[in-house]
């Protein structure tokens, strides 16, 4: 199984333009989403949940904050498209 727990996308690794959080309504998922938001330029933070409900009521919308919801077990060979975007 391939897991992926955090990838930067960016001009430097000290201020990356887009953020992947897998476990994103997770304890330590959680924390990352809400430090990278609270960053003097928060970078784009696409954030994987399993599900939608809990992860709409843990953020409020913020443009920086963009969800897919899936869960990455579902599929370990990655070739049926069990992520989609909320």
């Amino acid at each position: 199984m391939k897991l992926l727990l955090l990838l930067s996308i960016g001009a430097s690794a000290f201020a990356p333009t887009a953020v992947i959080v897998t476990g994103a309504t997770g304890k330590v998922g959680r924390l990352v989403v809400q430090s990278l938001l609270k960053s003097p330029t928060p970078p784009t933070v696409i954030a994987i949940a399993r599900n939608e409900s809990k992860a709409r009521s843990l953020f409020a919308p913020d443009d920086n904050l963009n969800w897919v919801i899936g869960d990455l077990a579902d599929d370990p060979g990655g070739q049926s498209g069990v992520i989609t975007r909320a």
